[in-house]
């Protein structure tokens, strides 16, 4: 016999099943580029009963020998070894499993990967048949009958690299091409690299061998000249034969894994680790079947990312560039971002392209364009199929550029592909109207008014009726309802037309007498329906409520027609606000010119008028024969348009919180526009600093700081609008519900909080109740994760714009002039102050720790001496699990179910029952 270049080793033990399509996937008529006098395979049968039949080669392509081993150990490695001993080729390859199908591809690149280097370590990825880790799969019904039928399905073995389709990798090489390879079984080596090893350690003598094939592979990689290589898109699939750790049943193979990894330890005298080098080469080809296997180790890796931790999926980088200075190139950048987040490639390249011509030193572009260039060929010509989608983007690139022309065009672009395209219709819409949403603005009119009752016609997803915040009370009147935003405050939705709603005999006692504050129209979008809905609202109205009703200032005659042709749709509302403006003078009416179609306020109501009424059926007559191309030159001067800014809204709002506007029962008296003054100062939204949050640009973002979701550079509480505003009214309430006690806040930053429940109880002329202010005025302290294990990791102690100093906290209540005895400073760590703390009865405690330790320490001292009726509010509920934890924790332990309503991102409180 010729001398081969390869020798194989294959370990079987009772395969009679399985052993045969082993042998098979190895012969020479499956294997590719490689000739049968090549190479070797030698099987060891480690004791098997019966034993293999040596007639198990009869008909094999090759050079196979049988060696029998009888009275053979448990464990496999001792014939391992035998067979390395009969080995006559200059490279090795060991299959410690002999119940493994091949790839075709496999010895011919093992053979090119041992050639590399001198100390190649060539391994071979681990495969399971059943499209699942075995143990799982064998719970899931899977069995050797529904393997042969897989087998069967992919008509194996006519291309066994098919078996990437009905196969799924295992635990040992999950994200073997890039990270930690615990083993292989299909392990190449040259003879000398295995005979400095010694072969396998028998030590190992475990059933199945317990660590020893991953001791082997680790041992193989020690050496400084050892280089490990991969096979691309070569392996072995494990066949279901019972084996001792392949096939044993999740729920105990925890047991044995633990006790080998004890006789590793004792052989090693160090625990066990994958190993994983950084130098590592790749031989071979990548079937296609194998491709999302090999995407997914890259994008989503079970353990630790080879692209780096920092890798962001949805950017495509590692270290996206600062976002550039100059404004219009920036707000570019981020629309080119998120086209690239949603995968518009060619629209990513268009926009980037764009930026860097007019900034060609800029880095942000040029990197966008790296990634997303090769999505737009050619001349840059729209992709077929996504030409309305192309024209769109260029469109809103243009608008953010100030080019109204060239926006223009490009939206009329894309209509011209596709007269539906609701965006286009958008990009139109801020083109003519730029400037905050209508979305914006409702949300302003509830920070603005807090309204006891807010009534909403028109529910549709939610998304304006979630508005509300406590302790305003939410009624929503929508047919069919599809809610999926997160209501904030008590909230009811009756599933109804507006017009049954409101002949609903019990209506008043459900909106309340005198509290219905705030109303949104947003129903059928017919001019008759809205007219109808303001007459009835205006009867259950005071002086002060505010009325806003939207889609208003149509964009066009197809999207304002009644019947619906578009998506983007208006509906003649217009109609019902022309029928306001020329009947009702005695009402107040501004319509700001926001996106998408308008926002009409309406003040001054009175709910004695029957004008509107008594004419109804006139005024609709007249207002149907209105035609919207005869009146479009008009709309502006007949709908009171006004600018989409600020001082436009105050003045749409004025005459319902002027002095003169009537004083319903129960109203907002004068003393809160203090309070709402002093909730802006202290945010400063007045003069908008900057944020120097580490992972933010240095910009002040108006929706950022009313969510309290950055970290301002001057304002003096970074806890956001929203939250100042629920603080401000459960202050309120205690104090108007006789709630007895004081307040405290644990965690105070630069004493923002504070300092409006001092302002709160100096607008009250309250002078028998104290604010506490607690910190370590030293910033958070390191994790105790000894008592607390479950701070482990969250290290916060070192961010220096965390810590202000009690002088500092001090000097800024006396900015406000509410530094008094009637504020209290405790000083210290929360674990040693709080406990000791003589204090209380309070009325509403605020917990802002961060920590577990911090925010469990606070409960346990001052929930027992919070008063019935009062309030805990809870800052990082929604941003620290840690913190989420801690309360969870102490509600189980102390019995506690009240429900907790949360206020924004983070916020969250609940009341002491």
């Amino acid at each position: 016999m010729s001398q081969p270049e390869l020798s194989v080793v294959v370990c079987a033990y009772n395969m009679a099943r399985e052993l045969p399509r082993t042998l098979h996937s190895l012969s020479a008529a499956y294997q590719r580029d490689i000739a049968a006098d090549d190479y070797e395979v030698i099987v060891v049968d480690n004791g098997s009963t019966p034993p293999v039949d040596p007639a198990v080669l009869d008909g094999l392509a090759g050079d196979f020998r049988l060696i029998r081993i009888d009275d053979a150990p448990p464990s496999p490695v001792s014939a391992i070894n035998r067979g390395l001993g009969e080995a006559r080729g200059e490279i090795v390859g060991v299959m410690i499993d002999g119940a493994r199908l091949a790839t075709p591809g496999l010895l011919h690149f093992a053979r090119r990967g041992a050639r590399l280097y001198p100390r190649a370590v060539v391994a071979g990825l681990g495969w399971y048949l059943g499209l699942d880790q075995q143990r799982w799969a064998i719970e899931g019904g899977y069995d050797q009958h529904r393997e042969d039928a897989l087998l069967a399905s992919i008509e194996w073995p006519s291309d066994g690299y098919r078996l990437y389709e009905i196969g799924a990798l295992d635990e040992s090489s999950i994200d073997g091409w890039f990270g930690g390879l615990s083993e292989s079984n299909a392990l190449f080596m040259t003879r000398d690299a295995w005979t400095a090893l010694g072969g396998y350690d028998e030590r190992f003598d475990a059933p199945g061998g317990g660590f020893a094939n991953l001791d082997l592979l680790d041992r193989a990689l020690e050496p400084d000249d050892a280089r490990l290589v991969v096979l691309l898109g070569e392996g072995t699939f494990h066949q279901l034969h019972g084996g001792v750790a392949t096939n044993t049943r999740p729920q105990v193979i925890g047991e044995s894994i633990v006790g080998w990894a004890a006789q590793y330890e004792a052989i090693r005298g160090r625990a066990w680790g994958a190993p994983n080098p950084a130098r590592r080469s790749y031989v071979g080809v990548l079937p296609r079947a194998c491709l999302r296997h090999f995407a997914r180790a890259i994008i989503e890796p079970a353990a630790a990312p080879p692209l780096g931790e920092q890798f962001d999926r949805a950017l495509w980088t590692l270290a996206p560039p600062a976002r550039p200075m100059d404004p219009p190139i920036a707000a570019l950048t981020d629309l080119a971002w998120s086209e690239l987040w949603a995968r518009r490639f060619a629209n990513t390249a268009a926009i980037a392209r764009m930026a860097r011509r007019l900034a060609p030193d800029e880095p942000a572009p040029q990197q966008i364009a790296a990634i997303a260039g090769p999505w737009l060929r050619g001349a840059g010509d729209p992709p077929a199929g996504g030409e309305a989608s192309f024209f769109r983007a260029l469109g809103d690139a243009n608008r953010l550029l100030g080019d109204a022309a060239s926006a223009t065009d490009a939206y009329a672009s894309a209509l011209a592909f596709d007269p539906d395209h609701v965006d286009a219709h958008l990009g139109l819409s801020q083109l003519r109207m730029p400037g905050e949403t209508y979305a914006v603005w409702l949300g302003r009119l509830h920070e603005r008014i807090c309204p006891r009752a807010y009534l909403e016609i028109g529910v549709a997803k939610g998304h304006t009726l979630a508005l509300a915040r406590p302790p305003t009370r939410a009624i929503g009147v929508d047919p069919e309802p599809n809610p999926d935003a997160s209501f904030r405050t008590e909230t009811h939705v009756f599933c109804e037309t507006s017009d049954a709603f409101f002949a609903r005999p019990d209506v008043r006692t459900i909106v309340g007498a005198s509290d219905l504050d705030l109303a949104f129209i947003d129903g059928l979008h017919h001019f008759q329906q809205a007219l109808r809905d303001f007459i009835n609202v205006e009867a259950l109205a005071h002086p002060r409520t505010v009325v806003a009703l939207h889609d208003t200032y149509p964009l066009d005659e197809v999207t304002q027609r009644p019947e619906r042709e578009r998506r983007f749709y208006s509906g003649d509302v217009w109609k019902a606000i022309w029928c306001l403006r020329r009947l009702r003078p005695d009402l107040s009416i501004s319509t700001l010119a926001t996106p998408w179609t308008g926002l009409t306020i309406v003040t001054g109501l009175d709910p004695q008028s029957r004008v509107l009424t008594e004419r109804f059926d006139e005024i609709v007559a007249e207002a149907a024969a209105l035609d919207y191309a005869e009146m479009e030159p008009r709309l502006p001067e007949m709908l009171g348009l006004t600018t989409n800014d600020q001082a436009a809204f105050d003045a749409a709002v004025a005459p319902a919180l002027s002095a003169d506007a009537g004083d319903p029962p129960g109203a907002v008296p004068p003393t809160d526009r203090y309070v709402d003054l002093l909730i802006r100062t202290l945010a400063n939204t007045i003069y908008e600093d900057v944020s120097m949050h580490p992972k933010q640009d240095r910009a002040y973002r108006s929706e950022l700081r009313r969510e309290g979701a950055d970290w301002p550079q001057a304002a003096h509480t970074m806890v956001g609008l929203r939250r100042l505003q629920n603080l401000a009214d459960l202050v309120r309430r205690t104090l108007d519900e006789g709630v007895p006690g004081d307040f405290i806040e644990t965690g105070v930053w630069r004493g923002g909080c504070c300092i409006l429940m001092r302002g709160v109880l100096a607008a009250a002329s309250v002078d028998d109740r104290k604010v506490y202010v607690a910190d370590s005025f030293e910033g958070l302290p390191p994790p105790n994760a000894e008592a607390y294990p479950k701070d482990e990791g969250l290290h916060l102690e070192g961010i220096a714009e965390l810590a202000v100093s009690l002088e500092q906290v001090k000097a800024n209540f006396d900015r406000y002039g509410l530094l008094d005895d009637q504020v209290v400073f405790v000083k210290g760590w929360f674990s040693q102050t709080l406990p000791a703390l003589e204090a209380g009865p309070f009325a509403l405690i605020r917990l802002d720790g961060d920590l577990y330790e911090s925010t469990y320490v606070a409960l346990e001292a001052l929930y027992p001496k919070l008063s019935p009726g009062g309030y805990v509010i809870i800052d990082d509920y929604g941003a620290v699990a840690q913190c989420r934890e801690a309360v969870a924790d102490y509600r189980t332990q102390q019995g506690i179910d009240a429900p907790i309503h949360t206020v924004d991102w983070t916020g969250a409180w609940w009341r002491k029952s």
